[in-house]
């Protein structure tokens, strides 16, 4: 079985080719908890996410993929706040991994943004846990994290 620190470097160097942004809507945000470990990355902005999610609240955030979403909670799909990062190199990629759980707790997909780049983006793919979960904040159609 794998854990959480187990990274394939290999794969993780491929990632990065592919795409070496990351899209971040909870504790790597600027001036949250998480936030050190983008610190020399370079911040292209505050966007959201073009894709509908439903966004749940235990102490940080989950983002359910609609794929994930039983259909009954669909009107809670709507757009994610974020913020998208350039990679400064694969020890910060490894880190967040490492810091997400990628893959055992969070997934990792490609997202596209208001800002026009695709991003990487950390997941929740259990719906299950969705039952732990307070409400995040709606604002103007868009989900916001707010710790």
């Amino acid at each position: 079985m794998r854990r959480f620190t187990d990274i394939d470097i290999e794969q993780l160097a491929k990632d990065m080719e592919i795409c070496d942004r990351v899209f971040v809507y909870g504790t790597l945000q600027k001036g949250h908890s998480n936030h050190s470990l983008l610190s020399t990355s370079d911040r292209l902005g505050s966007t959201q996410t073009i894709e509908p999610f439903v966004l749940g609240d235990i102490g940080f955030p989950y983002a359910f993929l609609r794929t994930k979403v039983p259909e009954e909670y669909n009107h809670l799909l709507f757009p994610v706040k974020g913020e998208v990062y350039k990679l400064d190199g694969l020890h910060t990629f490894e880190g967040l991994d490492m810091l997400e759980g990628y893959p055992s707790h969070y997934n990792r997909r490609m997202v596209t943004t208001k800002l026009g780049v695709p991003a990487w983006m950390y997941m929740q793919d259990d719906w299950g846990t969705a039952e732990y979960c307070s409400a995040c904040h709606l604002k103007e159609g868009v989900w916001q994290w707010a710790k």
